[in-house]
């Protein structure tokens, strides 16, 4: 029997579910992704991708990571973590019209370890993004899912989040309006900020 696991079963545990708290009491739950930047043998920089306006005015934000035992994910053991002043503690994108920022968990990690949990994380890092040779290869329509939390929906028990179809509306290799992004076509909703993006096959 073979041992091959689907992609897709570890690009669920990529993302993770944000919860804001704003200045006016005002709650918001969003979506996000575990990035590691500049990685190499002696350093990495992880963090939590999401939107600079998922974490805008955001006093508090929470987070639920999955409990694991021997690298593997214990679904439905989960603990939430705390950010308290989450918006100054994300770093924006520096342009202005990028509407992207960051949220460095090393501190979070350090946290972590100081503890006897272990958690399942599934970082994405650059080997994942799509290549310009893989790029030229594409249609201007394939097929994509997008992974996250649309309208705050998850499942609860299991701290896992909901796989939405869709396809590409203009073609990935190409500027969209002379911007670096393309468009896609598939039933996002508020919640669905801040969620990865990946090819169906």
């Amino acid at each position: 029997m073979s041992d091959f696991k689907h992609p897709i079963e570890e690009f669920i545990h990529s993302t993770v579910r944000i919860e804001c708290v704003l200045a006016n009491g005002a709650t918001s739950t969003e979506s996000g992704y575990f990035y590691v930047f500049f990685e190499s043998e002696d350093k990495q920089v992880p963090c939590i991708v999401t939107n600079k306006h998922v974490v805008n005015g955001a006093i508090k934000g929470s987070i639920s990571l999955t409990l694991a035992k021997d690298n593997k994910p214990l679904l439905g053991q989960m603990k939430t973590f705390e950010i308290n002043d989450f918006e100054n503690q994300c770093i924006p994108h520096p342009e202005e019209n990028v509407d992207l920022a960051i949220f460095p968990i090393a501190p979070l990690l350090s946290q972590i370890e100081n503890t006897n949990h272990q958690f399942h994380i599934v970082p994405l890092a650059k080997p994942v993004i799509a290549s310009p040779q893989l790029l030229s290869k594409l249609s201007t329509m394939e097929e994509i899912i997008m992974i996250g939390y649309p309208n705050g929906i998850w499942d609860s028990q299991h701290n896992l989040p909901i796989i939405r179809r869709g396809i590409t509306a203009t073609h990935p290799k190409l500027p969209y309006n002379g911007k670096k992004e393309f468009v896609i076509d598939a039933a996002c909703f508020p919640g669905s900020s801040g969620s990865p993006v990946f090819l169906a096959n």
